[in-house]
């Protein structure tokens, strides 16, 4: 029995990796799972390029199952830039949401496997309209390939970030370039997850026994946990 259990979740968790690849959300408040950090997808691939696909081929491997192979224009190489301006890359699986045809637009993650030659990765995204296929990397201000500026941008508390791919839970350089603080309901409405919601200017996160988060000063805390108004059990999460 502890064993079917253990089945049915990785099942279940394999579904849900399946779903989340290949989108874009403009929904910042509920994502599919799991999380995965854009410094490691960056490491483990091998060429990452914004690339339009110019042709398609429907292929069988040698055990009769439908592949798909691209010739992709290369627009520009993110990781292992090199001469070629149009790359062939094969997609061994299907990706929900992923479904290219000639003409579109897509960030590319691209592994070099032994056997396959070059394979499409699960966490490629098709773009469309006005999405920055650079802003879809999620790591800023500059890839690791680059020189660090001398100066990194800023941002507001208005600001928005609409191209991430689903299958992040939240926008995961939301925090970066934020220096005057954000507060924490604008953080929810972003869609953080409450165990990621910063303080800052060493102000101390509670949450009222209704879930609502707020920053308040120590002092404030303990007369509103001893007045009933929020959690005792609350950590601290400062900037």
């Amino acid at each position: 029995m502890k064993c079917y259990v253990v089945l049915l979740a990785l099942t279940l968790f394999a579904s849900n990796l399946l779903f989340a690849y290949g989108s874009v959300s403009l929904d910042r408040t509920a994502y599919p799972v799991p999380d995965v950090d854009p410094l490691e997808l960056w490491s483990i691939n091998d060429v990452i390029i914004d690339g339009t696909v110019i042709d398609k081929e429907s292929i069988q491997d040698e055990n009769m199952k439908e592949i798909f192979g691209f010739n992709i224009k290369v627009n520009e190489y993110f990781k292992g830039k090199q001469n070629a301006k149009i790359i062939y890359a094969k997609q061994l699986h299907v990706f929900p949401n992923f479904d290219l045809e000639k003409g579109d637009n897509a960030l590319f993650y691209i592994r070099n496997v032994s056997e396959f030659g070059y394979v499409v990765q699960s966490h490629s995204v098709k773009t469309f309209g006005n999405y920055d296929t650079r802003s879809l990397i999620e790591i800023i201000p500059v890839l690791p390939n680059q020189e660090y500026p001398h100066s990194a941008p800023t941002r507001s508390e208005s600001y928005f970030d609409p191209c991430v791919a689903d299958y992040f839970s939240y926008d995961p350089d939301f925090f970066k370039g934020i220096v005057n603080g954000i507060s924490p309901l604008k953080q929810v409405q972003y869609g953080i997850p409450t165990e990621m919601i910063r303080c800052y200017n060493d102000l101390i996160l509670i949450h009222k026994y209704d879930g609502t988060p707020a920053c308040v000063e120590n002092e404030t805390k303990k007369m509103l946990v001893e007045r009933n108004w929020a959690k005792p059990d609350t950590r601290a999460s400062t900037e």
